[in-house]
């Protein structure tokens, strides 16, 4: 998998996902790394969608970051994408090219949220995600 071929601000995300995973001794990396590195370094596109989807992102991010703190520690060996972050990747990468999409569309499909095997996305449908107006 060469992480040339994804954006510059995805990179930086996965870049982030790694880092988290590092200082929190975490030998995987998996898909709730990934969405917290996107949730941290996407300023633009993810708070615009998530505001048009009317989803609260601070709960998201907490809900997000208690998974993260339940994933256990490792001390020493070597930090690896776990199989399911890997194919959210491999999805990143391979998906433009195969249908012709855009970066957007790309970003969208990348959010490990909005992938069924990823034990957030339960959390992102529920109701109490969704702003109180």
């Amino acid at each position: 998998m060469n992480l040339n071929n994804l954006t510059t601000k995805a990179q930086e995300s996965v870049q982030f996902a790694q880092q988290w995973a590092f200082e929190n001794e975490q030998q995987q990396i998996e898909n709730e790394h990934l969405f917290q590195g996107i949730l941290e370094t996407d300023d633009n596109v993810i708070p615009f969608l998530f505001s048009k989807l009317n989803v609260n992102t601070a709960l998201l991010k907490q809900l997000n970051e208690s998974a993260l703190k339940s994933f256990p520690k490792v001390n020493g060996g070597n930090q690896m994408l776990s199989q399911k972050a890997s194919q959210t990747l491999m999805n990143a990468i391979t998906l433009p090219k195969s249908k012709k999409t855009n970066t957007l569309l790309q970003s969208i499909y990348s959010l490990p949220c909005l992938n069924p095997k990823v034990r957030c996305q339960k959390s992102f449908r529920t109701k109490e995600l969704q702003n109180q107006t």
